[in-house]
């Protein structure tokens, strides 16, 4: 006979999903496609109207900011899964699809609030670090010129 002891697994919460690369200034623009240059950093707000500009999806606009400490998880990535703290929560069905991962997310005035990670389409959210925790965490900082 076999004792089974249920165990409690705590999951380590995350802040931000990134990654960085180094490259010479010359080869890239701080222009973002269909939105020109951010202006600068800002927190997000809840029912602050959002946009962004992403690979698969282009530019998408009126997102709405629904959550600003949301804990989210698992997040899957390829077969493990990782558990988020502090997220942005954005609602628009269509906002983001899949191919968008690591795009900006600008406010009405172009102000930086968060980097886009994940999505659901089932619940139609987009899930976004905030910002300035992504900048802080990879040592990094926003191009405004």
């Amino acid at each position: 006979m076999t004792r089974l002891s249920p165990i409690v697994a705590q999951p380590v919460y995350n802040q931000v999903d990134g990654a960085l690369i180094e490259v010479a200034e010359s080869d890239v623009s701080p222009n973002i496609v269909d939105i020109g240059v951010p202006k600068g950093v800002k927190e997000a707000q809840l029912d602050l109207l959002v946009q962004k500009s992403g690979r698969t999806s282009c530019h998408t606009v009126d997102g709405v900011v629904t959550g600003i400490d949301a804990t989210v998880g698992p997040v899957g990535y390829g077969g493990r899964f990782a558990y988020f703290s502090d997220q942005i929560i954005i609602s628009k069905e269509g906002f983001s699809t899949g191919g968008d991962s690591g795009s900006l997310i600008l406010d009405g005035e172009e102000y930086a609030v968060g980097k886009l990670f994940a999505g659901s389409d089932v619940q139609n959210i987009t899930i976004a670090n905030p910002i300035q925790t992504y900048l802080d965490q990879l040592d990094a900082e926003l191009v405004t010129e």
